[in-house]
């Protein structure tokens, strides 16, 4: 990607390549994963880079009266994705820090690592595998734990579940053929400081990857302790609105792709840094500082990942983030489309 910098001209940036759970196993696939016969003929193979992105709207209930309505964003994008099936996905979002979560040939995730800590489970199941069919179930139990100590963890916990029906799902992102599958899983705090919760609903994972096209669980929250005697509800609905996957016949751009905070870096004759902020509607706002001056930036990023942007002081950014992880590549000044540096970004 090519970025224009200077003063009342344009920078083009110009990009050179990106970045790109479940307890005692009750489950194993019966065929390979990503091809072959029977149940697993549907599965595609994921690809580096392969990004999913989800809208998460939620409802707080505290001792039956609504408190709270939020919707978030979130995004996973595949990493060193295995013939086994087994796999890594980064998760970003505008609320936390990106997180790299690993999940294994039974599609279980098993460890999620933050910046600042880490947290790991026990072999289990909490989803169905690659091999779905309608009848299969799991019953599993499991534990996870967190470095640092997190809240509610660590903790026990018994996840249940049967594959009920094969639908026809619409979603923002497209139609998809998705296997539904209705599930509980209890959790048990073993922090006699926290709650024990109960979540109840029906998920609905795509044929073709087993990713969630959409969800409607509720989350049942009960105290543990006499001080803490607040009975919550949380329900929550996720749907897929996004999909860019190399081997899925289903394409749909987001701009949510993209949510979150960014750092870019640039080098060269003008060297400085930006920490921007991208909405799920494209909306992009931040801040910049050279050598030479402080500036604040606003415009737009589309779907596609391409943004056009303009400083306080004339100056304008035009590129494109190549994946919702990380982007990188040179810079130049339109007057002469002379490469003068090279630049980063990275979402946090």
């Amino acid at each position: 990607m090519k970025l224009i910098y200077a003063s009342l001209m344009f920078a083009t940036l110009t990009a050179c390549g990106g970045g790109g759970g479940t307890g005692d196993s009750g489950i194993t696939p019966t065929g390979p994963i990503g091809g072959g016969t029977g149940n697993s003929s549907e599965i595609i193979t994921y690809t580096s880079g392969d990004y999913y992105t989800f809208k998460n709207e939620r409802t707080t209930i505290k001792n039956g009266v609504e408190i709270s309505k939020t919707i978030s964003y979130y995004t996973y994008t595949i990493k060193d994705p295995q013939p086994d099936g087994s796999h890594q996905r980064y998760e970003t979002s505008s609320v936390s820090q990106i997180v790299l979560d690993s999940y294994n040939k039974n599609n279980f995730r098993f460890s999620e690592n933050y910046q600042t800590s880490s947290c790991t489970s026990t072999d289990g199941l909490d989803n169905p595998t690659f091999q779905m069919q309608i009848g299969q179930k799991w019953d599993s139990k499991y534990s996870k734990k967190c470095i640092p100590e997190s809240a509610g963890l660590p903790s026990d916990f018994h996840s249940t579940g049967t594959i009920t029906s094969k639908d026809l799902i619409k979603t923002e992102a497209g139609d998809f053929i998705a296997y539904k599958a209705d599930r509980t899983r209890e959790q048990v705090s073993l922090s006699t400081s926290s709650t024990s919760s109960t979540l109840k609903g029906s998920c609905w994972y795509d044929e073709k990857t087993s990713i969630i096209v959409m969800c409607d669980q509720t989350t049942f929250s009960s105290p543990t302790t006499a001080a803490n005697s607040d009975a919550t509800e949380f329900k929550t609905k996720i749907t897929l609105i996004g999909i860019n996957a190399k081997n899925h016949p289903t394409k749909k751009l987001s701009a949510a792709s993209f949510y979150g905070k960014w750092q870019v870096k640039f080098s060269g004759q003008q060297a400085g840094q930006c920490l921007a902020d991208v909405l799920p509607d494209g909306d992009v706002k931040g801040d910049c500082s050279t050598q030479f001056e402080a500036f604040s930036i606003a415009g737009k990023i589309t779907p596609n990942g391409a943004f056009d942007l303009t400083g306080t002081n004339g100056v304008k950014f035009l590129g494109n983030l190549s994946t919702p992880i990380e982007s990188g590549g040179t810079w130049s000044a339109n007057s002469s489309n002379q490469t003068l540096g090279t630049w980063t970004a990275n979402h946090l």
